[in-house]
């Protein structure tokens, strides 16, 4: 398949799958099997499967690939420290205080 046609495969699957949500959570009056629109994400998202490989395989051997990163063009190291947590913490925000942070990075650490 040449880019292009993809490109409006894509397109046109966009548009049809937008316009199956439309029909099924707005109005409630799905034209489609909840098994045939399924089946529409199963192609659309198919696609991701090679840019995840893709990815992989550059992050393993980045310089077979023309990325020729030095020391300098990386993120220093982060300084951290782990922290045993033996009882139950009332606040998170106070938690955060007592070491120097504070809760919004807590909770991006935590999630992570």
């Amino acid at each position: 398949m040449k880019a292009s046609d993809a490109k409006n495969r894509i397109e046109r699957l966009r548009l049809e799958i937008e316009e199956h949500n439309r029909r099924y959570y707005l109005e409630n009056r799905p034209v489609i099997s909840d098994f045939e629109y399924d089946l529409l994400l199963n192609e659309e998202t198919a696609r991701y499967i090679f840019r995840a490989v893709a990815y992989k395989l550059v992050i393993t051997d980045p310089v077979a690939y023309g990325f020729n990163i030095s020391k300098d063009d990386l993120y220093p190291e982060l300084k951290y420290y782990e922290v045993k947590v033996d009882t139950a913490v009332k606040s998170f925000s106070a938690f955060a205080d007592k070491f120097g942070t504070n809760y919004k990075l807590l909770k991006f650490l935590f999630f992570f």
